[in-house]
């Protein structure tokens, strides 16, 4: 059974949602989506849990909600945004929820591509 209703999202709740699983190690990607399409997800409870979150919308405010960060409990978290862009991504509200919550952040301004390797047991960070 379906445990999302059957509805349309449009913009950037729209976006894809993807979780990949190898071994004991998770990615969960989560495109731009903001706090609505974050609400409907919280249905999946622990199946969202994630070692690497690629953090939502650029670390955008409207995105990254406590409840969703909590779901998720990852490790590391990947914030995905170009440096000094226009829109002041990602938020210091996000950074400074993701740092209350212990989570490890990588940002590709300032670390660049953001690489992770794993066997299926063990992962870690290359670049």
């Amino acid at each position: 059974e379906n445990q999302l209703e059957d509805r349309t999202f449009e913009g950037n709740n729209g976006s894809l949602v993807v979780k990949l699983i190898f071994g004991k190690v998770s990615f969960l990607f989560t495109g731009d989506i903001e706090d609505e399409a974050e609400k409907i997800l919280l249905r999946y409870g622990d199946i969202l849990k994630s070692d690497v979150l690629k953090v939502p919308h650029h670390g955008s405010v409207s995105s990254s909600t406590l409840a969703f960060l909590q779901a998720v409990q990852p490790r590391w978290a990947v914030i995905s945004v170009g440096e000094w862009n226009r829109f002041g991504q990602p938020s210091p509200v996000i950074l400074e929820r993701l740092s209350q919550l212990q989570i490890q952040v990588l940002r590709t301004d300032e670390n660049g591509a953001i690489i992770f390797e794993t066997d299926g047991n063990r992962i870690w960070k290359v670049r």
